[in-house]
């Protein structure tokens, strides 16, 4: 279950993680918004794909370890992560 917080100025989306322990999202400044992240948490727990972004992600200046071949994506909640290396295409003359 996610259910949607005041947190400050905005608002924070809080879960439970399977050992019991809370999760949270903080950032959100419209409550629609969280309420929508929400419900994508509730879902992803249920279909067993939620991953928890306090353990999964990669440094963002970890990607300069990739020698230029990653780009970085911003989603629409501000979270940054790194894309896939797109390939190396030489050019034809």
């Amino acid at each position: 279950m996610a259910w949607v917080e005041k947190h400050g100025s905005g608002f924070r989306v809080r879960y439970r993680l399977p050992d019991g322990t809370l999760g949270s999202e903080t950032g959100f400044t419209e409550r629609s918004v969280a309420v929508g992240r929400a419900r994508d948490i509730e879902s992803d727990q249920r279909r067993g794909t939620f991953v928890d972004p306090s353990v999964g992600g990669m440094p963002l200046g970890e990607g300069a370890d990739l020698g230029g071949r990653a780009r970085c994506e911003c989603d629409n909640l501000g979270e940054v992560r790194l894309a896939p290396a797109q390939p190396r295409v030489a050019a034809v003359r």
